[in-house]
């Protein structure tokens, strides 16, 4: 939607003409350009990508490092422990 936005208000400032022609009101086109704006700027701070060296951002990333190694881990000694065992190896197996 903010890509939308964006690219709407670009179409319709280089077309003004067809949309005079149909009585839109051109003000709208800067509306939408400042909603997708704020949008924007919204997205980036609920997703935290304004602030990339923050430390949330970095103890999420290196808990989730750490996890992603730890579950890799187990399911390697469950391929071990159970590998005569179909059913339960498979639930070991990384998909």
């Amino acid at each position: 939607m903010i890509q939308d936005l964006v690219e709407l208000a670009t179409l319709g400032e280089k077309n003004p003409a067809p949309l005079a022609k149909i009585g839109f009101d051109v003000e709208l086109l800067q509306t939408a350009r400042t909603t997708s704006h704020s949008m924007s700027e919204l997205l980036a701070a609920s997703n935290g990508s304004s602030s990339d060296g923050s430390s949330k951002k970095v103890l999420r990333d290196k808990a989730y490092t750490l996890l992603a190694n730890k579950v890799s881990e187990i399911r390697e000694y469950g391929r071990y422990v159970f590998w005569q065992n179909d059913d339960r190896r498979e639930k070991y197996i990384n998909k």
